[in-house]
């Protein structure tokens, strides 16, 4: 069986190496949210390059430091809608969140990822 401490653990039927990179969760926030108002905007910790992300409703998350707002028929910049329960991996746009309900309250769910191991190195594939 492949392990995740071999470089190319998995491969294609023609037996070329598959590159495979791994996250490690470093960290855990869990934020109630309300639909009526925006939660203060935060920090996420230092050097943040990924979250991972899932609520219980439906909500607006803003990557920056002030307070999320809901669209109307304009452009929300550095804002992220989230359906719930659906979980998608983000580059946060800034090292602050806030978060707001779309039309219920709930939790929001902002898993802290770093790489970990990546084997799609430049020499992967080099020459095939």
């Amino acid at each position: 069986m492949a392990s995740t401490k071999q470089r190319y653990p998995l491969s294609s039927i023609n037996g070329l190496p598959i590159p495979l990179d791994v996250i490690r969760p470093s960290g855990l926030i869990r934020v109630s949210y309300l639909e009526a108002s925006a939660s203060v905007a935060a920090a996420l910790p230092a050097g943040t390059e990924l979250l991972l992300v899932r609520s219980t409703t439906d909500c607006f998350i803003k990557f920056a430091n002030s307070s999320a707002t809901k669209p109307t028929a304009s452009v929300v910049a550095d804002t992220l809608y989230l359906p719930a329960g659906e979980i998608q991996v983000i580059s946060p746009m800034n090292l602050y969140y806030s978060v707001i309900g779309n039309t219920l309250d709930g939790e929001l769910f902002l898993q802290v990822l770093e790489t970990w191991m990546s084997v799609s190195l430049d020499t992967a594939n080099r020459g095939r």
